[in-house]
């Protein structure tokens, strides 16, 4: 049986999203700032966006990339991903996120050459297996 503490917290942070969507200012003044930093890095990311906080870090510009890629909006996820990878040139996630955006966009040679700057970089032997495998596959196709 689910517990009420989580039913009634995911319907407050599905009230608080209805709420902010409509009106943010009024939302914070139901909710306060407890239920923005209980939100999804993404989400958090666009919702401070969109109070007017200047996102500068790179963790936040790669979040922005996530929702963007989230609505299929890939030109703007490719620019929030380049941002994010230009600003922390440790942050792989964003090299890795921004090739699959070429990809999904038909970009094949961007989404190759993107791939094979992340292959090249990632440490981790099973990261590096997967994106020679993707490499390989859209080289095939």
């Amino acid at each position: 049986m689910p517990t009420m503490h989580g039913d009634l917290y995911d319907r407050e942070l599905n009230r608080f999203r209805a709420a902010f969507e409509k009106n943010p200012k009024e939302a914070l003044s139901l909710y306060g700032w407890t239920l923005i930093h209980s939100l999804p890095l993404d989400e958090k990311s666009v919702a401070m966006k969109k109070l007017g906080f200047t996102l500068q870090t790179p963790a936040d510009i790669y979040n922005l990339g996530i929702a963007s890629a989230k609505g299929e909006r890939w030109d703007e996820a490719i620019t929030h991903f380049s941002e994010a990878a230009s600003k922390d040139v440790n942050l792989l996630e964003a090299v890795y996120n921004l090739a699959v955006c070429y990809a999904k966009k038909g970009d094949k040679a961007k989404a190759l050459a993107t791939l094979e700057l992340y292959a090249k970089s990632v440490q981790d032997p099973d990261d590096k297996a997967d994106a020679n495998d993707v490499i390989a596959e859209l080289r095939g196709a």
